[in-house]
């Protein structure tokens, strides 16, 4: 009795989707406690305090490591199915820029590796519809590794190539609609926020406070985020997973499998 074969980028994707379900809960869980305390100092004269966040949590460090890895190895074995006579060893998803399709070949016939013959190594076998759809996909330059504005598949390869060779930069440090609260010695509880309901409470960052404030509380949402690219962006990690899952499945996936050999 024959059992149904599962392709492994379906299942992958599955994998990546439990991750992405436990590293919730562990977010939750991490953030629901107030995860950071405040401490008084002075700063050019000033009275001000400062937020410290604590350490992320191994447990959310695994479930990151393990969702980056399971999508991208999704998109790995998909580029593997869209290449017939290719030895998957040498095969991954290509992602690069749009338009490296035209930067010209090396004069050397030695030379090998350059982002355009590894592009076109991988998509000569391909179904030219389905190389339309990767096209389609590749982010302008500018978005390769701009913190502020990265392309979300760029962002997934950059955080995997981090888990492998460093640290991935996860850390408490957005600290949302956060507010500033204290008595004075009249009793009165004064509430200002941030001009910028968005703007991130970094660990550390100055706050000013009268001289005369007691009982100082620092409140606000916490995210758990995840630096990117070059100037370091931060992404709030669990909406940009969202994100990055549902554009995985509806933008690559379900536009490519059609096209892939060898499914059930």
């Amino acid at each position: 009795m024959c059992g149904l074969i599962i392709p492994p980028y379906f299942l992958r994707r599955d994998w990546a989707e439990e991750n992405l379900k436990s590293l919730r809960i562990s977010c939750d869980e991490f953030c629901g406690r107030k995860p950071y305390s405040v401490t008084p100092d002075v700063q050019d004269g000033i009275e001000i305090v400062r937020p410290h966040f604590e350490g992320v949590p191994p447990v959310i460090l695994r479930d990151v490591s393990y969702f980056c890895h399971n999508l991208r190895c999704a998109l790995d074995y998909l580029a593997v199915a869209l290449t017939p006579g290719l030895d998957p060893r040498t095969v991954n998803f290509p992602l690069f820029w749009k338009g490296v399709w035209n930067e010209p070949l090396p004069q050397n016939p030695k030379t090998r590796g350059t982002p355009r013959q590894n592009w076109d190594r991988i998509t000569d076998t391909m179904n030219p519809r389905a190389v339309t759809v990767i096209e389609g996909l590749q982010p302008d330059k500018a978005r390769r590794n701009n913190g502020t504005d990265i392309d979300g598949l760029f962002a997934l390869y950059e955080l995997w190539n981090e888990d492998k060779h460093r640290n991935l930069p996860v850390l408490a440090a957005d600290l949302a609609d956060a507010t500033l609260t204290w008595e004075s010695t009249s009793g009165d509880t004064v509430r200002p926020h941030l001009p910028n309901p968005d703007q991130m409470v970094q660990d550390g960052a100055p706050w000013p406070c009268p001289a005369n404030a007691v009982k100082v509380q620092l409140n606000g949402a916490v995210h758990v985020c995840v630096g990117v690219g070059d100037p370091t962006g931060f992404l709030r990690l669990v909406p940009y997973f969202e994100r990055l899952l549902r554009f995985v499945e509806e933008r690559v996936i379900d536009a490519l499998y059609p096209m892939a050999v060898g499914i059930p």
